[in-house]
């Protein structure tokens, strides 16, 4: 292309090529409208426009310079301003392309340009400064000496080269931003590669472009049409989000929709739209939209009165029930305590049944006998005493939750200890237990480690038992097997059963260890 006026240009082709010129804007302008419209997000509407408007300038100056040049009064001088001037517009275009893939997948807010594209938008403004001053210069273009019956060409210097070097490298930037983006998301295609073909079929006309002057087509028709057809290949291979299927999206929604436009004519029905005799069961709802038109959606609530209906026929149940409940808890309430009460009174008489004999024992020997021997006679009908009080204690606490917690168990054990010193018996108890024990285990583990100890208080010798707890098993560690061993061991076995006992001999002790596990507290 030349900077200034070519040699005598035939009336008829200059005349189309005003026509061309004068269609292209509106190509430009109802293409580009089309491609803005379709895509998602505001922030990428703008950007759309922006490199509409730049590709619009650059056609108007380009129609002005060749509406011009049939003018024998136009100076060289402007038409080479004209000319100059092409770069200008052209530095806003890979700009746009830039902004437009960096606010593609988002609804950007802001209204103007990022600063960091705002930046690189002035480095091409510093370009085209470059180019519009090369007159002065020439490190952009230069102009060889005319030739007789020639027209003027330009050469390219390190000037052109940089400045597009430069534009191509922000052309292909933008599509791998686009590209980076489409991997990010998991959505990337083959057909995604059209456009970066385009990019480089672009680049290779450019280059011929100034190598073979026999396939130069007019820069400004191929420019405009290779950043349109790249935005279009851009929506349709999916590599920028787009609203293309939208509306087969609407048809096809599952809720019942209906879009109106500002009219209230309906312009778009999903398929679940109810027919007309089925939408008394419906709820209507409406919204309206920015600028104009409105959406309304049906709800199918014959579930939802289903439902209401059902909860309210169980929520009647439930109130009689809980009427019922009321006039009956009292009644079931007192049955409740009295029959605790009387299992309580069946357990203390079961309990003092069983030990009368020994308290009656005990008082007659206090009343016959006299000194060490009374004192003694005091001390177990003491002891007898405690293991009642404990005993009943533990039972109260088992009807209250049907458990004993472990402190509790403790504490009567530790009286029992305590009463046992007297008789000069020595108990150390290891206990590996949970923090809450079930009833039956935890009277039964009591029961066994109060007769045992009772025995031994009985053989009036000097006594040191160590006593290990657990869930299953209370096991007795002695010096020796002795006579009272013996006899706890039958009395035991009397009333909980044989093989409930196992005896072992370690050498420096012998252990006795009974099963609790599958007993039952004895009555």
């Amino acid at each position: 292309m030349g900077r200034v006026r070519k040699g005598s240009v035939c009336m008829e082709t200059t005349w189309l090529r005003h026509l061309a010129y004068a269609f292209m804007p509106a190509v430009t302008l109802l293409w580009g409208e089309a491609l803005r419209a379709r895509f998602l997000h505001r922030g990428a509407r703008r950007a759309v426009r922006l490199l509409v408007a730049a590709l619009l300038a650059w056609q108007s100056v380009r129609l002005m310079k060749y509406m011009l040049e049939p003018v024998p009064d136009a100076g060289d001088a402007l038409l080479n301003a004209l000319w100059y001037l092409y770069y200008v517009f052209r530095a806003a275009l890979p700009v746009a392309l830039l902004w437009i893939a960096h606010v593609a997948d988002r609804d950007a807010v802001a209204r103007r340009l990022p600063p960091h594209l705002l930046m690189l938008f002035l480095l091409n403004l510093v370009l085209a400064v470059a180019i519009l001053t090369n007159d002065w210069h020439e490190q952009v273009f230069s102009f060889p000496e005319e030739r007789e019956g020639a027209a003027w060409e330009e050469e390219l210097e390190w000037g052109a080269y940089a400045y597009w070097g430069i534009w191509f490298l922000e052309v292909f930037a933008a599509l791998a931003i686009l590209w980076v983006k489409a991997g990010l998301q998991k959505i990337w295609r083959p057909r995604m590669a059209l456009p970066v073909a385009l990019c480089f079929l672009f680049l290779a006309y450019s280059i011929f472009y100034n190598v073979l002057p026999l396939v130069r087509i007019d820069v400004t028709f191929t420019t405009t049409g290779f950043f349109l057809l790249l935005l279009e290949l851009c929506l349709r291979t999916g590599l920028m989000m787009s609203n293309d299927e939208h509306e087969a999206f609407f048809r096809e929604a599952s809720p019942g929709l209906m879009l109106l436009d500002a009219q209230g004519h309906v312009r778009l029905v999903s398929k679940a739209i109810p027919k007309r005799g089925e939408r008394r069961d419906c709820r209507v709802s409406k919204m309206i939209l920015p600028g104009g038109g409105a959406l309304v959606w049906y709800e199918d609530v014959h579930l939802l009165h289903e439902r209401q209906r059902s909860l309210a026929q169980a929520n009647r149940a439930l109130e009689r029930r809980s009427r019922y409940l009321r006039r009956t808890v009292p009644y079931r309430r007192q049955q409740t305590a009295a029959a605790i009460h009387q299992r309580l009174r069946w357990e203390v008489e079961a309990l003092l049944e069983e030990l009368r004999p020994y308290f009656r024992e005990f008082r007659e020997e206090i009343l016959r006998t006299e000194g060490q021997e009374r004192e003694h006679a005091v001390h177990k009908l003491n002891l007898l005493a405690t293991y009642t009080k404990k005993r009943c204690v533990l039972f109260l606490k088992s009807e209250e939750s049907g458990t004993i917690a472990l402190e509790e168990l403790e504490m009567a054990a530790l009286e029992i200890c305590s009463a046992l010193r007297a008789f000069h018996v020595h108990a150390a108890i290891t206990w590996r237990l949970p923090k809450v024990l079930p009833a039956q285990g935890a009277l039964l583990a009591f029961d066994a480690l109060v007769t045992f100890l009772a025995e031994a208080a009985r053989s009036r010798a000097e006594q040191e038992v160590y006593v290990t707890m657990t869930e299953a098993s209370v096991t007795f560690l002695v010096e020796k097997r002795a006579a009272w061993v013996a006899r706890w061991q039958a009395l035991w076995q009397e009333k909980h059963g044989t093989g409930c006992i196992s005896c072992r001999d370690l050498g420096y002790a012998v252990s006795f260890t009974c099963d609790i596990s599958r007993g039952e507290v004895a009555p």
